[in-house]
């Protein structure tokens, strides 16, 4: 499989080609029969190959998550200055207790 890169820069004075190469291999599995219809139907509607599908599937389950955190710390002083003698704790305590204490 091959994949071409087209860059450009501004009034086209240069255009530069880069050609990238992909190797790939063959994999024999044995799958019922079934599920291969299953699998052919649902690509098939989604416009893609059984081979695309299959590399998909792979990367999500074997790639990283990113898991994004949310700094708390950029986020004070944004509402305001708390009460005084606010305890955010004791807060915290009795809003979970509220949520999931019936």
């Amino acid at each position: 499989m091959q994949g071409f890169l087209k860059l450009y820069v501004p009034f086209n004075f240069v255009r530069i080609f880069i050609k990238t190469f992909f190797m790939t291999t063959k994999l024999t599995l044995s799958i019922d029969e079934e599920k291969v219809k299953k699998i052919k139907r649902y690509t098939k509607a989604k416009g893609i190959s059984v081979s695309k599908f299959l590399e998909q599937q792979i990367d999500s389950v074997t790639s990283p998550k990113i898991k994004k955190s949310l700094n708390i710390d950029l986020l004070k002083g944004a509402f305001g200055k708390e009460p005084e003698g606010f305890d955010w704790k004791k807060e915290k305590i009795e809003r979970l207790i509220k949520k999931y204490v019936k």
